[in-house]
């Protein structure tokens, strides 16, 4: 899997102000999940957070939605990534953008 370079600081949000090696680890995931998300863009195929979450995690894990979203957001904010204007109807029963590799 190709890499994103060196981790920034945006890969985890730490809105529950983690400390020491939580706050390390955390990182660390949000990073290895952005690659995983970005490799998954790589093939050029459009995408919504819903596409995604299914693809990498599934109904049977405790991954929230939230941190695709979150991996989605910094790669369009890094213009990994760009946001199209097709939607379709998520897993949440609400419109989802599409997104794709810029």
């Amino acid at each position: 899997m190709g890499g994103l370079g060196k981790m920034s600081q945006t890969n985890y949000h730490n809105t529950t102000n983690l400390h020491g090696e939580e706050i390390k680890n955390a990182h660390v995931k949000a990073h290895t999940q952005k690659v995983k998300v970005l490799e998954l863009y790589k093939s050029g195929k459009e995408y919504t957070a819903s596409d995604i979450w299914i693809i990498l995690c599934g109904p049977a894990t405790n991954t929230p939605i939230t941190s695709i979203r979150r991996a989605i957001t910094d790669l369009t904010n890094e213009e990994k990534l760009v946001k199209t204007a097709n939607m379709k109807i998520g897993i949440y029963s609400k419109p989802e953008y599409f997104y794709k590799i810029k």
